[in-house]
């Protein structure tokens, strides 16, 4: 397994940002590299993640500032975020709005905050609301 070195992540990113803790097993997660998670997925290899080796809860990290881009989840939960961006994602990549008035309204109709509404975040059952939502259609109305 492949780690990222402590020299390889900016100063100021270990300060800021503690490494996250498993929700599963409450042990400190590990840096790794996409090469290491995802051997056969080249698009992934340059990318870092947090990982808990015991649970294989992981969330990938920003490596200039080491901020994680969500909380450490299992495979369900991957899964199931990964489903919510599928449902999600086309609502802005297509043009008709913004990523950020897109997120607006996905904020609005799970009665969160803007803060709040990020899919990285996001447990399993507030994934299927954003897949249950976008297919719904009620998108088209709010814009």
């Amino acid at each position: 397994m492949s780690y990222v070195h402590e020299h390889e992540v900016p100063a100021r990113a270990r300060r800021k940002y503690p490494v996250p803790i498993c929700p599963e097993c409450g042990c400190q997660a590990r840096r790794v590299t996409g090469k290491s998670l995802y051997p056969e997925q080249r698009h992934l290899h340059h990318m870092q993640f947090y990982q808990c080796v015991p649970c294989d809860t992981r969330v990938g990290f920003n490596p200039r500032t080491g901020r994680p881009h969500g909380t450490l989840a299992g495979a369900r939960l991957r899964q199931a975020r990964q489903r919510a961006h599928r449902a999600f994602d086309p609502l802005w990549q297509s043009g008709q709005v913004s990523r950020t008035e897109a997120y607006l309204w996905l904020a609005q109709q799970m009665d969160l905050s803007i803060n709040e509404c990020h899919i990285g975040m996001f447990d399993e059952d507030q994934c299927d609301q954003v897949v249950a939502l976008c297919v719904a259609d009620d998108f088209e109305e709010c814009t």
